[in-house]
């Protein structure tokens, strides 16, 4: 596990190393998209920490988008291992 994902190429090699995708970059708005599956994470990153958009299918619900802000490396570890985890920390959308 890395203690401290404070650079872009340490949030992409550990997404990588669970079987992510990288699909998109975009350094001036400093995010990453990845894809695993039906699952697609949108990864910024900045002085403020991270912030993570989980887009998937929900099983009743359809499809939709769970944000998290200001994440803690151990919980932007847990989402990368699991992105249906529950931090109560996030709010969804459609």
């Amino acid at each position: 596990m890395i203690s401290v994902f404070c650079k872009p190429e340490e949030i992409k090699q550990r997404a990588v190393e669970l079987g992510y995708a990288l699909l998109e970059e975009q350094p001036m708005s400093s995010l990453l998209i990845f894809g695993k599956g039906s699952v697609q994470l949108n990864v910024w990153y900045g002085r403020r920490g991270v912030t993570i958009a989980t887009i998937l299918t929900h099983p009743r619900q359809g499809r939709n988008c769970l944000y998290r802000r200001r994440l803690s490396n151990e919980e932007l570890e847990r989402v990368l291992k699991d992105p249906r985890v529950h931090l109560h920390n996030g709010y969804r959308s459609r």
